[in-house]
């Protein structure tokens, strides 16, 4: 298999170069630690978004528009790798959103039963109903108990879903504006 070789690492040592500025200088200039650096330059760290995003900036003062296009792209590709994960976590509370709204349905499907059945019970009026009735309140509550858990779990769900709708939303505004720039 083909590896590819990240040209990250070469484009931050071409801009220092052209800039002349040391480890701790350049370090300083794009706001991350020396030591962090030093491990972008060897290709042991990829910077993350903002980090290239600066390191695009820096590259266009200096007029190194290909070095520019470098952190671009891998900037890009970050954005593509999390907006792909954020898709499948999506994915996934949408289907754990719906196995819990089905759970709900047969939860209160069987508490109407059983309300119809104390319903039955209560027209019969005999000791022995009471005693059902009695076992049938329990269980009722029980039900109600197990409902309103769902149900919070449900709203909780569905409010990380919005949540992650909001951030992609952000996010594809902030390519937008790359795209736009480029």
């Amino acid at each position: 298999m083909a590896t590819h070789r990240n040209p990250v690492p070469d484009a931050i040592r071409k801009i220092r170069a052209v800039t002349r500025e040391n480890q701790t200088q350049f370090a300083i200039r794009i706001g991350v630690a020396v030591a962090t650096l030093a491990r972008y330059e060897t290709g042991k760290q990829r910077p993350e978004v903002p980090v290239l995003e600066k390191l695009q900036v820096v590259a266009i003062e200096n007029n190194l528009m290909k070095v520019s296009r470098v952190f671009a792209n891998e900037a890009n590709r970050l954005k593509q790798r999390k907006q792909k994960k954020g898709e499948e976590r999506k994915e996934g509370l949408r289907s754990q959103v719906k196995a819990l709204r089905t759970h709900l349905q047969t939860s209160m499907g069987q508490s109407q039963a059983l309300l119809k059945r104390v319903d039955r019970a209560r027209q019969r009026e005999t000791l022995a109903t009471d005693l059902e009735m009695k076992g049938l309140a329990e269980r009722i509550k029980s039900l109600a108990e197990t409902e309103a858990a769902i149900i919070e779990e449900l709203q909780r769900w569905e409010k990380i879903l919005q949540g992650l709708s909001t951030e992609r939303a952000c996010n594809t505004v902030e390519a937008e504006k790359l795209r736009k720039a480029d």
